[in-house]
């Protein structure tokens, strides 16, 4: 038995990585299902540097209008048909080991719906130790903070929940609270993603901290559509939010642990 995964990567005006990207994703040991490029109105080369580069290996959906990332990747999640949706940002990278790490890791466990690793900014180590044993990630510890970046899951794809097209920033976060609230969410330990920057550095959207914590807040308001007892907790979020944006602020350089405890 195999499983076929099918990645998503939305792309804006990423002329400069994209063909990194997806080449990262055509150097699998485990070769994906298929690669789907979903492109959000860019006014660069990048859609035509695709189709010239990898033809009718990479298909190429265009949004009708620019509508941010998350409907992006809805977009391509929705025309995707493998077994599982790994999303890849247009700038970041994957060690060549990674989805067939991730397959011995899903077919050995199919209670599992959104497996997801740990990332770095440095080049990714040559080899693993694939008997690595998955954690499972409670929904209490993405509470406290967001450990996972969207280069770095896979999601069952025959779910309904989607990623909340409204949002811009945290919308990662606010689909993984939900979906970690309602599925089983497993860690596999492995730095398996390389981030062509570091989270909340200058460039893309990211690096907006007054916008990325008031997408976190909104991420925690959402929680009352989970169930009504958490309409008492969300205050309490709202101030721990307010804490670590200024903690930001009078510690730039410091970094949180990303690991599900």
């Amino acid at each position: 038995m195999s499983l076929r995964f099918s990645v998503v990567i939305p792309m804006y005006n990423a002329s400069r990585t994209i063909l990194a990207t997806i080449t990262s994703c055509l150097e699998q040991e485990y070769l994906p299902h298929e690669i789907i490029v979903v492109d959000d109105c860019s006014t660069d080369n990048g859609v035509a540097l695709v189709q010239q580069t990898f033809g009718d290996k990479v298909r190429v959906l265009q949004q009708a209008a620019n509508a941010g990332p998350a409907a992006a990747r809805n977009s391509g999640w929705d025309h995707a048909s493998g077994d599982f949706i790994a999303f890849l940002d247009s700038d970041d990278q994957w060690h060549r080991e990674k989805l067939r790490l991730c397959h011995q890791v899903l077919l050995a466990q199919p209670q599992i719906d959104l497996l997801w690793h740990y990332y770095q900014t440095a080049d990714l180590p040559q080899t693993f130790n694939s008997a690595t044993t998955p954690v499972r990630t409670s929904f209490l510890s993405l509470l406290r903070q967001n450990p996972i970046s969207t280069s770095c899951v896979l999601f069952r794809r025959n779910t309904s929940l989607r990623f909340d097209s409204r949002m811009r920033y945290c919308e990662d976060y606010d689909l993984a609270l939900r979906f970690t609230y309602s599925h089983q969410t497993w860690l596999l330990p492995l730095f398996l993603t390389q981030l062509d920057r570091p989270v909340l550095s200058e460039g893309g959207l990211s690096a907006n901290r007054k916008r990325m914590r008031m997408g976190e807040m909104q991420a925690y308001s959402h929680l009352a559509r989970l169930h009504p007892a958490f309409t008492l907790l969300i205050p309490i979020l709202y101030i721990w939010s307010g804490v670590k944006h200024l903690l930001g602020a009078l510690w730039p350089s410091r970094k949180i642990k990303k690991a599900a405890e």
